[in-house]
Protein backbone atom coordinates (compact mmCIF):
# COMPACT_ATOMS: atom_id res chain seq x y z
CA UNK A 1 0.00 0.00 0.00
CA UNK A 2 2.81 2.43 0.90
CA UNK A 3 4.58 1.56 -2.36
CA UNK A 4 1.39 2.34 -4.31
CA UNK A 5 1.08 5.70 -2.56
CA UNK A 6 4.72 6.51 -3.24
CA UNK A 7 4.28 5.58 -6.92
CA UNK A 8 1.12 7.71 -7.20
CA UNK A 9 2.93 10.67 -5.64
CA UNK A 10 5.89 10.26 -7.98
CA UNK A 11 3.53 10.14 -10.97
CA UNK A 12 1.89 13.36 -9.76
CA UNK A 13 5.28 15.03 -9.43
CA UNK A 14 6.34 13.95 -12.93
CA UNK A 15 3.02 15.16 -14.31
CA UNK A 16 3.48 18.56 -12.70
CA UNK A 17 7.01 18.88 -14.05
CA UNK A 18 5.90 17.91 -17.56
CA UNK A 19 3.04 20.41 -17.38
CA UNK A 20 5.55 23.07 -16.39
CA UNK A 21 7.72 22.28 -19.40
CA UNK A 22 4.70 22.38 -21.70
CA UNK A 23 3.74 25.79 -20.28
CA UNK A 24 7.08 27.37 -21.11
CA UNK A 25 6.07 28.30 -24.65
CA UNK A 26 2.71 29.74 -23.57
CA UNK A 27 4.47 32.49 -21.60
CA UNK A 28 5.46 34.00 -24.95
CA UNK A 29 2.85 32.62 -27.37
CA UNK A 30 -0.31 34.16 -25.88
CA UNK A 31 1.06 37.72 -25.71
CA UNK A 32 2.36 37.31 -29.28
CA UNK A 33 -1.09 36.16 -30.49
CA UNK A 34 -2.70 39.16 -28.80
CA UNK A 35 -0.22 41.56 -30.40
CA UNK A 36 -0.90 40.13 -33.88
CA UNK A 37 -4.70 40.24 -33.43
CA UNK A 38 -4.62 43.79 -32.08
CA UNK A 39 -2.30 45.09 -34.79
CA UNK A 40 -4.17 43.65 -37.80
CA UNK A 41 -7.63 44.67 -36.56
CA UNK A 42 -6.55 48.12 -35.29
CA UNK A 43 -8.10 47.11 -31.96
CA UNK A 44 -6.71 49.97 -29.82
CA UNK A 45 -8.68 52.41 -31.95
CA UNK A 46 -11.95 50.56 -32.58
CA UNK A 47 -12.35 49.28 -28.98
CA UNK A 48 -9.80 50.89 -26.65
CA UNK A 49 -11.49 49.77 -23.42
CA UNK A 50 -11.67 46.17 -24.62
CA UNK A 51 -8.05 46.32 -25.74
CA UNK A 52 -6.56 47.80 -22.57
CA UNK A 53 -8.59 45.75 -20.09
CA UNK A 54 -7.72 42.47 -21.80
CA UNK A 55 -4.10 43.54 -22.24
CA UNK A 56 -3.87 44.10 -18.48
CA UNK A 57 -5.49 40.72 -17.72
CA UNK A 58 -3.19 38.99 -20.20
CA UNK A 59 -0.16 40.68 -18.64
CA UNK A 60 -1.20 39.44 -15.18
CA UNK A 61 -1.68 35.85 -16.35
CA UNK A 62 1.66 35.98 -18.18
CA UNK A 63 3.41 37.18 -15.02
CA UNK A 64 1.67 34.43 -13.05
CA UNK A 65 2.91 31.82 -15.53
CA UNK A 66 6.45 33.21 -15.39
CA UNK A 67 6.43 33.06 -11.58
CA UNK A 68 5.11 29.50 -11.77
CA UNK A 69 7.95 28.45 -14.07
CA UNK A 70 10.43 29.97 -11.63
CA UNK A 71 8.87 27.91 -8.84
CA UNK A 72 9.10 24.72 -10.90
CA UNK A 73 12.79 25.31 -11.57
CA UNK A 74 13.35 25.40 -7.80
CA UNK A 75 10.94 22.54 -7.17
CA UNK A 76 10.58 21.02 -3.72
CA UNK A 77 8.10 18.51 -2.31
CA UNK A 78 7.08 21.06 0.34
CA UNK A 79 5.73 23.34 -2.41
CA UNK A 80 4.26 20.56 -4.56
CA UNK A 81 0.57 21.05 -3.79
CA UNK A 82 0.82 24.84 -3.99
CA UNK A 83 2.57 24.69 -7.36
CA UNK A 84 0.08 22.18 -8.74
CA UNK A 85 -2.87 24.32 -7.59
CA UNK A 86 -1.23 27.44 -9.04
CA UNK A 87 -0.62 25.75 -12.38
CA UNK A 88 -4.19 24.44 -12.72
CA UNK A 89 -5.80 27.73 -11.68
CA UNK A 90 -3.53 29.83 -13.90
CA UNK A 91 -4.04 27.59 -16.93
CA UNK A 92 -7.82 27.37 -16.60
CA UNK A 93 -8.09 31.12 -15.85
CA UNK A 94 -6.08 31.96 -18.96
CA UNK A 95 -8.30 29.64 -21.04
CA UNK A 96 -11.46 31.22 -19.57
CA UNK A 97 -10.09 34.69 -20.31
CA UNK A 98 -9.68 33.87 -24.00
CA UNK A 99 -13.14 32.29 -23.97
CA UNK A 100 -14.71 35.45 -22.53
CA UNK A 101 -12.84 37.65 -25.02
CA UNK A 102 -14.16 35.51 -27.87
CA UNK A 103 -17.71 35.61 -26.49
CA UNK A 104 -17.60 39.42 -26.35
CA UNK A 105 -16.43 39.54 -29.97
CA UNK A 106 -19.36 37.31 -30.95
CA UNK A 107 -21.91 39.42 -29.05
CA UNK A 108 -20.63 42.96 -29.77
CA UNK A 109 -20.92 44.29 -33.35
CA UNK A 110 -18.24 46.89 -32.55
CA UNK A 111 -15.80 43.97 -32.37
CA UNK A 112 -16.94 42.46 -35.68
CA UNK A 113 -13.45 42.69 -37.31
CA UNK A 114 -12.14 40.55 -34.46
CA UNK A 115 -14.97 37.97 -34.41
CA UNK A 116 -13.70 35.31 -36.80
CA UNK A 117 -10.02 35.70 -35.90
CA UNK A 118 -10.95 35.23 -32.24
CA UNK A 119 -13.16 32.21 -32.99
CA UNK A 120 -10.30 30.61 -34.91
CA UNK A 121 -7.84 31.49 -32.13
CA UNK A 122 -10.17 30.02 -29.47
CA UNK A 123 -10.48 26.80 -31.47
CA UNK A 124 -6.69 26.64 -31.84
CA UNK A 125 -6.17 27.25 -28.11
CA UNK A 126 -8.73 24.60 -27.17
CA UNK A 127 -7.21 21.98 -29.46
CA UNK A 128 -3.49 22.66 -28.98
CA UNK A 129 -3.70 23.25 -25.22
CA UNK A 130 -5.93 20.22 -24.69
CA UNK A 131 -3.52 18.02 -26.62
CA UNK A 132 -0.43 19.44 -24.91
CA UNK A 133 -1.87 19.45 -21.36
CA UNK A 134 -4.59 16.83 -21.63
CA UNK A 135 -2.57 14.21 -19.73
CA UNK A 136 -3.66 15.97 -16.53
CA UNK A 137 -7.12 14.73 -15.49
CA UNK A 138 -8.49 18.15 -14.47
CA UNK A 139 -7.07 20.14 -17.38
CA UNK A 140 -8.27 17.53 -19.85
CA UNK A 141 -11.86 18.40 -18.91
CA UNK A 142 -11.89 21.99 -17.70
CA UNK A 143 -9.48 23.62 -20.14
CA UNK A 144 -11.53 23.11 -23.36
CA UNK A 145 -14.76 23.90 -21.49
CA UNK A 146 -13.27 27.15 -20.18
CA UNK A 147 -12.29 28.19 -23.71
CA UNK A 148 -15.50 27.17 -25.51
CA UNK A 149 -18.35 27.62 -23.03
CA UNK A 150 -18.51 31.48 -23.05
CA UNK A 151 -18.62 31.55 -26.86
CA UNK A 152 -21.24 28.79 -27.02
CA UNK A 153 -23.43 30.66 -24.54
CA UNK A 154 -23.05 33.86 -26.54
CA UNK A 155 -23.92 32.08 -29.81
CA UNK A 156 -27.00 30.48 -28.23
CA UNK A 157 -28.20 33.89 -27.02
CA UNK A 158 -27.89 35.32 -30.53
CA UNK A 159 -30.16 32.52 -31.71
CA UNK A 160 -29.67 32.77 -35.46
CA UNK A 161 -29.41 29.63 -37.57
CA UNK A 162 -25.74 30.34 -38.28
CA UNK A 163 -24.86 30.99 -34.61
CA UNK A 164 -26.71 27.85 -33.47
CA UNK A 165 -24.81 25.82 -36.04
CA UNK A 166 -21.47 27.19 -34.83
CA UNK A 167 -22.48 26.51 -31.20
CA UNK A 168 -23.43 22.93 -32.06
CA UNK A 169 -20.17 22.37 -33.95
CA UNK A 170 -18.24 23.81 -31.02
CA UNK A 171 -19.91 21.33 -28.65
CA UNK A 172 -19.10 18.43 -30.97
CA UNK A 173 -15.51 19.64 -31.23
CA UNK A 174 -15.10 19.92 -27.46
CA UNK A 175 -16.63 16.49 -26.95
CA UNK A 176 -14.19 15.02 -29.45
CA UNK A 177 -11.25 16.72 -27.70
CA UNK A 178 -12.24 15.20 -24.36
CA UNK A 179 -12.58 11.76 -25.93
CA UNK A 180 -9.23 12.00 -27.76
CA UNK A 181 -7.30 13.34 -24.78
CA UNK A 182 -8.70 10.61 -22.55
CA UNK A 183 -6.68 8.05 -24.53
CA UNK A 184 -3.65 10.37 -24.39
CA UNK A 185 -3.99 10.67 -20.62
CA UNK A 186 -4.16 6.89 -20.23
CA UNK A 187 -1.13 6.32 -22.47
CA UNK A 188 0.85 9.07 -20.72
CA UNK A 189 0.14 7.78 -17.21
CA UNK A 190 0.94 4.22 -18.26
CA UNK A 191 4.23 5.35 -19.81
CA UNK A 192 5.17 7.32 -16.67
CA UNK A 193 4.28 4.37 -14.44
CA UNK A 194 6.36 2.00 -16.56
CA UNK A 195 9.32 4.41 -16.59
CA UNK A 196 9.20 4.84 -12.81
CA UNK A 197 9.01 1.09 -12.25
CA UNK A 198 12.00 0.58 -14.53
CA UNK A 199 13.93 3.27 -12.65
CA UNK A 200 13.07 1.62 -9.35
CA UNK A 201 14.11 -1.78 -10.66
CA UNK A 202 17.39 -0.32 -11.93
CA UNK A 203 18.08 1.19 -8.51
CA UNK A 204 17.31 -2.13 -6.83
CA UNK A 205 19.68 -3.97 -9.17
CA UNK A 206 22.38 -1.35 -8.60
CA UNK A 207 21.86 -1.60 -4.84
CA UNK A 208 22.09 -5.40 -5.00
CA UNK A 209 25.22 -5.36 -7.13
CA UNK A 210 26.99 -2.96 -4.73
CA UNK A 211 25.68 -4.34 -1.42
CA UNK A 212 27.00 -7.16 0.76
CA UNK A 213 24.02 -9.49 1.38
CA UNK A 214 25.05 -10.38 4.97
CA UNK A 215 25.94 -7.04 6.55
CA UNK A 216 24.03 -4.76 4.11
CA UNK A 217 27.19 -2.68 3.87
CA UNK A 218 28.83 -1.80 0.57
CA UNK A 219 30.71 -4.67 -1.05
CA UNK A 220 34.14 -4.97 -2.67
CA UNK A 221 32.91 -3.85 -6.09
CA UNK A 222 31.53 -0.62 -4.62
CA UNK A 223 34.69 -0.05 -2.59
CA UNK A 224 36.98 -0.49 -5.60
CA UNK A 225 35.00 2.04 -7.64
CA UNK A 226 34.91 4.64 -4.89
CA UNK A 227 38.54 4.16 -3.88
CA UNK A 228 39.52 5.25 -7.37
CA UNK A 229 37.01 8.12 -7.45
CA UNK A 230 37.99 9.48 -4.04
CA UNK A 231 41.68 9.10 -4.85
CA UNK A 232 41.28 11.24 -7.99
CA UNK A 233 39.26 13.84 -6.09
CA UNK A 234 41.90 14.00 -3.35
CA UNK A 235 44.59 14.39 -6.04
CA UNK A 236 42.76 17.37 -7.56
CA UNK A 237 42.12 19.07 -4.21
CA UNK A 238 45.35 18.07 -2.46
CA UNK A 239 44.05 16.59 0.78
CA UNK A 240 45.10 13.34 2.51
CA UNK A 241 43.27 10.03 2.19
CA UNK A 242 43.43 7.34 4.86
CA UNK A 243 42.48 3.69 4.61
CA UNK A 244 41.76 1.24 7.41
CA UNK A 245 41.69 -2.50 6.71
CA UNK A 246 39.82 -4.16 9.59
CA UNK A 247 40.08 -7.91 10.12
CA UNK A 248 38.23 -9.98 12.74
CA UNK A 249 40.63 -12.05 14.82
CA UNK A 250 40.20 -15.84 14.74
CA UNK A 251 36.88 -15.54 12.92
CA UNK A 252 37.33 -18.96 11.31
CA UNK A 253 37.14 -20.50 14.79
CA UNK A 254 33.81 -18.76 15.36
CA UNK A 255 32.40 -20.31 12.18
CA UNK A 256 33.85 -23.75 12.96
CA UNK A 257 32.63 -23.80 16.55
CA UNK A 258 29.27 -22.03 16.36
CA UNK A 259 28.27 -22.41 12.70
CA UNK A 260 28.00 -20.03 9.79
CA UNK A 261 24.62 -18.69 10.87
CA UNK A 262 26.09 -17.35 14.10
CA UNK A 263 29.14 -16.20 12.13
CA UNK A 264 26.85 -14.11 9.92
CA UNK A 265 25.26 -12.67 13.07
CA UNK A 266 28.73 -11.67 14.33
CA UNK A 267 29.51 -10.00 10.99
CA UNK A 268 26.22 -8.09 11.16
CA UNK A 269 26.90 -6.85 14.69
CA UNK A 270 30.42 -5.78 13.79
CA UNK A 271 29.05 -4.05 10.67
CA UNK A 272 26.62 -2.06 12.82
CA UNK A 273 29.42 -1.18 15.20
CA UNK A 274 31.61 0.08 12.35
CA UNK A 275 28.71 2.05 10.88
CA UNK A 276 28.26 3.79 14.22
CA UNK A 277 31.97 4.62 14.37
CA UNK A 278 32.15 5.88 10.75
CA UNK A 279 29.51 8.59 10.95
CA UNK A 280 30.88 11.04 8.36
CA UNK A 281 28.80 10.93 5.19
CA UNK A 282 31.77 11.14 2.82
CA UNK A 283 33.64 8.14 4.23
CA UNK A 284 33.25 4.73 2.58
CA UNK A 285 32.71 1.60 4.68
CA UNK A 286 32.60 -1.79 2.96
CA UNK A 287 32.95 -5.49 3.58
CA UNK A 288 35.69 -6.52 1.17
CA UNK A 289 36.29 -10.13 2.21
CA UNK A 290 35.04 -12.93 4.41
CA UNK A 291 35.88 -11.28 7.75
CA UNK A 292 37.59 -8.20 6.36
CA UNK A 293 36.22 -4.65 6.23
CA UNK A 294 37.64 -1.47 4.73
CA UNK A 295 37.05 2.10 5.87
CA UNK A 296 38.14 4.88 3.51
CA UNK A 297 38.52 8.15 5.41
CA UNK A 298 38.31 11.27 3.26
CA UNK A 299 40.46 14.30 4.10
CA UNK A 300 41.92 12.51 7.12
CA UNK A 301 45.58 12.49 8.11
CA UNK A 302 47.52 9.69 9.77
CA UNK A 303 46.75 10.84 13.30
CA UNK A 304 43.01 10.94 12.57
CA UNK A 305 43.19 7.48 11.00
CA UNK A 306 44.95 5.91 13.99
CA UNK A 307 42.51 7.54 16.39
CA UNK A 308 39.67 6.00 14.41
CA UNK A 309 41.44 2.63 14.44
CA UNK A 310 41.81 2.70 18.23
CA UNK A 311 38.17 3.72 18.60
CA UNK A 312 37.05 0.79 16.43
CA UNK A 313 39.23 -1.72 18.30
CA UNK A 314 37.72 -0.64 21.62
CA UNK A 315 34.16 -0.59 20.28
CA UNK A 316 34.35 -4.07 18.73
CA UNK A 317 36.04 -5.53 21.83
CA UNK A 318 33.14 -4.21 23.90
CA UNK A 319 30.52 -6.04 21.81
CA UNK A 320 28.68 -8.84 23.60
CA UNK A 321 27.03 -11.37 21.29
CA UNK A 322 24.79 -13.98 22.88
CA UNK A 323 24.90 -17.58 21.72
CA UNK A 324 22.01 -19.86 22.82
CA UNK A 325 24.39 -22.49 24.22
CA UNK A 326 27.79 -20.87 24.68
CA UNK A 327 26.53 -17.66 26.25
CA UNK A 328 28.31 -14.34 25.67
CA UNK A 329 30.80 -14.32 22.79
CA UNK A 330 33.35 -11.57 22.26
CA UNK A 331 35.63 -10.90 19.33
CA UNK A 332 38.58 -8.62 18.63
CA UNK A 333 39.97 -6.91 15.54
CA UNK A 334 43.30 -6.13 13.97
CA UNK A 335 43.62 -3.02 11.85
CA UNK A 336 46.10 -1.82 9.26
CA UNK A 337 46.23 1.93 8.55
CA UNK A 338 47.72 3.82 5.62
CA UNK A 339 47.61 7.51 4.72
CA UNK A 340 48.75 9.44 1.70
CA UNK A 341 48.27 12.73 -0.10
CA UNK A 342 47.90 11.55 -3.72
CA UNK A 343 50.69 12.73 -6.04
CA UNK A 344 49.26 11.08 -9.15
CA UNK A 345 45.67 10.23 -10.21
CA UNK A 346 46.24 6.78 -11.71
CA UNK A 347 44.39 3.75 -10.34
CA UNK A 348 47.60 1.86 -9.56
CA UNK A 349 48.59 4.66 -7.16
CA UNK A 350 45.35 4.15 -5.24
CA UNK A 351 46.15 0.43 -5.11
CA UNK A 352 49.44 1.29 -3.41
CA UNK A 353 47.40 2.72 -0.54
CA UNK A 354 45.49 -0.55 -0.30
CA UNK A 355 48.74 -2.52 -0.38
CA UNK A 356 50.26 -0.40 2.37
CA UNK A 357 47.20 -0.90 4.59
CA UNK A 358 47.35 -4.66 3.95
CA UNK A 359 51.01 -4.72 4.99
CA UNK A 360 50.18 -2.82 8.15
CA UNK A 361 47.36 -5.27 8.90
CA UNK A 362 49.77 -8.18 8.48
CA UNK A 363 52.08 -6.51 11.00
CA UNK A 364 49.20 -6.04 13.46
CA UNK A 365 48.39 -9.75 13.21
CA UNK A 366 52.01 -10.69 13.95
CA UNK A 367 52.08 -8.25 16.86
CA UNK A 368 49.48 -10.32 18.72
CA UNK A 369 46.18 -9.06 17.23
CA UNK A 370 43.64 -6.74 18.88
CA UNK A 371 45.80 -3.77 17.88
CA UNK A 372 46.56 -1.47 14.96
CA UNK A 373 49.66 -0.76 12.94
CA UNK A 374 50.15 2.14 10.54
CA UNK A 375 52.31 2.52 7.46
CA UNK A 376 54.35 5.72 7.46
CA UNK A 377 52.32 8.54 5.90
CA UNK A 378 54.75 9.98 3.32
CA UNK A 379 56.11 8.30 1.34
CA UNK A 380 54.37 4.95 1.58
CA UNK A 381 57.00 2.44 2.60
CA UNK A 382 57.01 -0.90 4.28
CA UNK A 383 58.17 0.69 7.53
CA UNK A 384 55.48 0.54 10.16
CA UNK A 385 54.47 2.64 13.12
CA UNK A 386 53.17 0.64 16.07
CA UNK A 387 50.30 1.49 18.34
CA UNK A 388 51.47 2.93 21.64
Amino acid sequence: MNEDKALALEISVRTLQDLGRQNVSSVFVYPLIWIVLSAFTDLPHIAPHYFWINTAVLALTTLSRAWLLHGLKNFSMAAFQRLEYHLIVTTVTNAAHWGVMTALCVADDQLLPLRWPMLLTAAAIASSSSWALGFHSLLRVYLPIAVALPSVMSLLLIGTRESLMIAALSCVFIGYLMFATRARQHDYLQAIKTALQLEQRTKELEYTSFTDPVTRLHNRAYFDVHLELEWKRAFRQGYPVSLLIIDLDHFKLVNDRFGHQFGDYVLQEVGLCLTTAAQRSGDVLARIGGEEFALLLINTDGEGATQMAQQIIEAVAALEMEHPEAGTIRITTSIGCATRIPDQPEQHAARQLLGAADSALYAAKHAGRNCWRAALDTPLKKELRAAP
